[in-house]
Parts: C-alpha cells; structure tokens; sequence
C-alpha cells in the first residue's frame, strides 16, 4: 500500500512539473502574439482624390524608419 502512495505522489509531482511547463510556454507564447508591432492605420481618401493620395504622407512617415511601413491600394 506504501508503494502506490509513493508511486502517486510521484506521479502527481511529474504531471505538475509538465502542466507548469506547458503553461509557461503557452503564456510566452500568448504574450509575443500580443505584442506584436502591427497596428493597421486605415485611410479613406475623399471622393475626388486619386489612387495616390496618400504616397506623400506615407513617404513622409517612412523618412526615418529603420523598417518602413507598407501602403495596400
């Protein structure tokens, strides 16, 4: 009776050391998806504007930028 005391202390102990383990992973995982730098700016031109109005104000804002961001037309 004293074995399959130790034998289930012991396997609790393994399954609290995997489940901490997972769930560490999964937050640091969560917790870079989160983070992530993209943040999508939508710009609507007016009605008499063309297909390149905002070029200007993207090159401008992408003037000093190390890793510059994209227009979608």
């Amino acid at each position: 009776i004293w074995l399959w005391a130790i034998f289930g202390g012991l396997m609790s102990i393994v399954l609290i050391v995997a489940s901490l383990q997972w769930s560490n992973q999964n937050v640091s995982e969560l917790t870079r998806h989160h983070n992530s730098q993209l943040s999508p700016v939508i710009m609507i031109p007016g009605s008499l504007a063309t297909e390149n109005r905002f070029d200007g104000l993207v090159s401008e804002i992408n003037r000093h930028r190390e890793n510059p961001h994209s227009l979608l037309k």
